[in-house]
């Protein structure tokens, strides 16, 4: 296993919301709302291996590595309460942490069967004597790798506009400027060097934006943001122009509520300067920050999150009229005891109403680079097809965001 980081775990590490089955919930529709999220370019097998095998790769965790995935929330673009994470910790460096304590555990025991090779740079792949063979690069030195398959799990292309070769300007020249969650690795290598050996790309212009990277106050204009977790929505945060006005439902998919943002700041309803350019307010009232306690303590340590007093507080806090938030709120507090707002929004937590002399919890928050669902092109079987023939290529699978074509238009 080579690993160009000095440490395991990628941008999987970072994730904090949960990780997506069909536990207590249907196959069927965790289909229907991957499908409806993929769009035209949804594809049906690709959807349905990854629901049918969501539930069983939940049980591997559990089992295998003993990860707590006992929490279970819904969130935005979901129909159902399917994505789980721990009682008390983040989900994406629990399941990272435990899978690199039992790889370095193998590769200590059992060297004979697998090596561990991190700090290795993957520079390119040719046929080889058993199967493959992989060059790299090893604290300087070249090296190569040889085995019957390889399987291609490095990671998407989101964080590579400053190299030689850009894929993300090149099929999203848009998106120049756009910050980003991802980590400075997520550079396509394993895209570009499965292309050069003759596997098929697809959906290279499909880049999703998050809605909600936080703006760091300190460094407002600094490129890699931290994602504020799509929990943080679905405990009842509420997302607010400069006016102090909700404009989208909160809960909706991802490209909804990034579509949302962007006709807002057409509209001049965005914050102003210092702050990047697209930045709103992410709001959470105190009895939502208790239920997202541990990443609203976490946010707050490090200044992406404050805490105000009130409303008069967070009017102070965002500069706007009080009346303005008080008129937000009551319009919020209705809708929810009505079960429907103007934005089409129908799930709303089990603590409202928000109260006026509650605690609030607020940040600034701007559309992010997140993840991209172009890249290798896959059969069910992850088996990486051949651009000239679209037939599978021998011994070469791709998973993860180096794949592509699972999650269609976005994910």
């Amino acid at each position: 296993m080579l690993d160009k980081q000095p440490y395991l775990g990628g941008n999987s590490g970072k994730a904090s919301s949960g990780i997506n089955a069909a536990l207590e919930t249907s196959v069927e529709s965790l289909v229907a709302d991957t499908t409806r999220s993929a769009g035209a370019l949804a594809r049906g097998e690709l959807i349905d291996r990854l629901a049918k095998d969501s539930a069983p790769a939940v049980d591997w965790l559990r089992n295998r590595i003993t990860v707590d995935l006992s929490m279970r929330s819904q969130l935005g673009g979901h129909t159902q309460k399917r994505t789980l994470r721990p009682a008390n910790a983040f989900v994406g460096a629990e399941i990272t942490f435990a899978t690199g304590q039992l790889l370095n555990k193998m590769a200590a025991e059992h060297p004979e069967q697998f090596r561990l090779m991190l700090k290795t740079k993957w520079t390119g792949l040719s046929r080889g004597g058993a199967g493959w063979r992989a060059a790299a690069v090893v604290n300087g030195s070249e090296a190569a790798f040889e085995g019957a398959s390889v399987v291609i799990a490095s990671g998407g292309f989101g964080h590579d506009a400053k190299e030689a070769e850009t894929l993300l300007l090149k099929h999203r020249p848009d998106l120049e400027g756009f910050p980003t969650t991802l980590g400075p690795q997520t550079t396509g290598d394993g895209v570009k060097i499965a292309r050069d050996i003759g596997a098929r790309l697809v959906d290279m212009d499909r880049v999703q934006l998050h809605p909600t990277g936080f703006v760091d106050p300190k460094k407002p204009q600094e490129h890699t943001k931290t994602l504020a977790a799509e929990l943080l929505r679905g405990v009842g945060g509420l997302i607010l122009d400069r006016h102090g006005r909700r404009f989208t439902d909160e809960l909706g998919t991802r490209q909804a509520v990034v579509n949302a943002e962007l006709a807002a700041t057409s509209d001049g309803a965005n914050f102003p300067a210092p702050m990047p350019a697209r930045t709103f307010a992410l709001v959470l009232n105190g009895k939502a920050a208790e239920v997202a306690d541990r990443h609203v303590t976490l946010y707050t340590k490090k200044g992406l999150l404050s805490k105000v007093s009130g409303l008069s507080g967070l009017a102070q806090h965002l500069g706007v009229e009080p009346g303005r938030l008080r008129e937000t709120l009551g319009s919020y507090n209705a809708a929810a005891k009505a079960g429907r707002d103007g934005f089409n929004r129908t799930v709303f937590p089990a603590h409202v109403p928000v109260e006026e002399a509650e605690d609030f919890y607020v940040g600034k928050i701007t559309p992010v680079i997140h993840y991209t669902m172009g890249g290798i092109a896959i059969d069910a079987d992850a088996r990486v097809l051949a651009e000239e023939d679209g037939q599978p290529i021998p011994g070469l699978f791709a998973i993860g965001e180096a794949s592509g074509g699972v999650h269609g238009d976005n994910r």
